[in-house]
């Protein structure tokens, strides 16, 4: 089925597709778009992307699949994030490096123990280590703990991966590039400023230079923009729809946790990570609600209210401006750091009214302490710290040890109670929309809302993009 049955006369438009947008998700869904053989425009506000895709940590987890439809998506984008890794010349870094998610409390480790005891029913590969096991595996963890927060196991998954967020969405070697190659239409600095739809049925994008464009449908993956396109939609979504403040860190460890030789550095995932992701709640249900329910003595208490589960990832190895950013005009990576460490995140939250809801980018102090707090139960070096400027101050047998604290940085991004937010929608040619999500087919529209796709967008939004196309040839 060609579009241009299902929407308008293509004689009468200039794209099939125009994706308003360029994040993980706008890029997925114009990858798929492309694939079919479609006429794909990209429009993005900005000169490159700048919010929540490029502020992650390009971790492609397991702990997302429980077997059920995101398992599926979840497993399904890695596939193809490989291929777009191996067709764009080195521009998009994939690092398999496999993750290390730890046990720090008894039931945590009774969780763990459970994938292993289920590893030949699961779709992907793991392997329990006991405590020394793991430090052997990963020679930054801390060497020695006591009471809650102190290591006792973790689960390796080699089939997890990383990419670098920064490298990937490059203009001049990463997906835009790659996209550029199989025939997709950027224009950058082009924030779309409404909506109509033209006189052949399709829709007519207008930008705030002026420019018109014409296409059979648009996508509207906008990120966190609530307020520049079709504000209503989202205000009716009311509390469904949040928008989420997260905060990262990127710091220089101690030199003596550098040893020759060692196994390479693989992301690790802290104890409560088990209480976020969705896998280890759709795989063990009871273990989990125990888990859940432990007493943790207080000692996370600020770190849940804060959203904070802790994953630290290895930094690539780039090269860097003189203000310490990465050059995204760079290919590849020298590998992974053996003492650079990207560590983070949190979950603020708000709704996303596009009202002045008192989140700004400003990193907090004490959402950073606790983020290195928590992480200090995990990496050695970071234990018993005092944020002093740029620098990070521990002890470790009477030896003063600077950890530098390198870079922080929040991002924002839209999270919805069913886990994405899609809509299709039928605008006219004066702007008004009428929601048509009930109608017997996504062709009932001309206009598609896909974002709220919370902290997963990186790991899913690939497969969410075929999944889209597919729905819509074959509804």
């Amino acid at each position: 089925m060609q579009l241009c049955h299902i929407a308008l006369s293509m004689s009468k438009s200039v794209f099939d597709i125009a994706v308003i947008g360029s994040g993980i998700l706008g890029l997925s869904h114009a990858a798929a778009a492309a694939s079919r053989g479609l006429k794909v425009i990209v429009l993005e506000r900005g000169g490159w992307v700048q919010q929540a895709s490029v502020r992650n940590f390009g971790l492609l987890t397991s702990l997302y699949d429980g077997g059920g439809e995101w398992g599926n998506r979840a497993l399904r984008s890695r596939d193809i994030y490989e291929s777009w890794s191996a067709e764009s010349r080195g521009g998009i870094p994939l690092v398999k490096s496999g993750s290390l998610q730890l046990a720090q409390s008894p039931h945590q480790l009774q969780l763990l123990q459970a994938y292993e005891s289920a590893a030949s029913t699961l779709r992907y590969p793991v392997q329990f280590f006991d405590a020394h096991q793991c430090r052997e595996l990963a020679p930054s963890l801390c060497p020695q703990g006591d009471g809650f927060g102190k290591i006792l196991g973790g689960l390796h998954f080699p089939g997890d991966a990383l990419l670098e967020p920064r490298l990937m969405f490059s203009r001049t070697s990463g997906l835009p590039a790659l996209l550029e190659r199989r025939g997709v239409t950027f224009q950058w600095f082009s924030p779309v400023v409404s909506l109509r739809s033209s006189d052949c049925g399709g829709v007519t994008l207008t930008t705030s230079s002026g420019d018109a464009i014409m296409a059979s449908k648009a996508l509207v993956c906008s990120g966190e923009d609530v307020v520049t396109l079709l504000p209503g939609v989202f205000k009716e979504e009311g509390s469904d729809l949040r928008l989420c403040k997260l905060q990262m860190l990127r710091v220089a460890l101690p030199t003596f946790l550098k040893s020759t030789p060692h196994p390479p550095p693989m992301p690790i995932t802290s104890g409560l990570s088990l209480r976020r992701y969705p896998g280890p709640q759709s795989l063990f249900p009871d273990l989990h609600s125990k888990m859940m329910l432990e007493d943790k003595e207080g000692r996370d208490g600020e770190a849940e209210a804060l959203g904070i589960h802790v994953i630290a990832r290895p930094a690539l190895n780039l090269p860097r401006t003189p203000f310490g950013g990465v050059r995204t005009d760079a290919m590849g990576s020298g590998g992974l750091s053996s003492n650079e460490w990207i560590i983070g995140d949190s979950h603020e939250y708000s709704p996303a009214t596009g009202q002045d809801v008192g989140m700004d980018e400003a990193c907090d102090e004490g959402v950073t302490n606790e983020i290195l707090r928590v992480a200090g139960s995990m990496l050695g070096g970071l234990g018993n710290l005092a944020l002093s400027r740029s620098n990070v101050k521990c002890e470790r047998q009477s030896t003063e040890i600077n950890c530098r604290l390198l870079a922080q940085w929040c991002g924002f991004y839209l999270d919805h109670k069913r886990g994405i937010f899609s809509a299709t929608l039928r605008v006219d040619s004066r702007g008004s929309v009428e929601r048509v999500d009930g109608d017997h087919n996504m062709n009932s529209g001309n206009v598609h809302v896909i974002t709220g796709i919370g902290g997963k967008g990186m790991t899913m939004s690939p497969a969410l993009g075929e999944e889209f196309f597919k729905n819509l040839f074959h509804p």
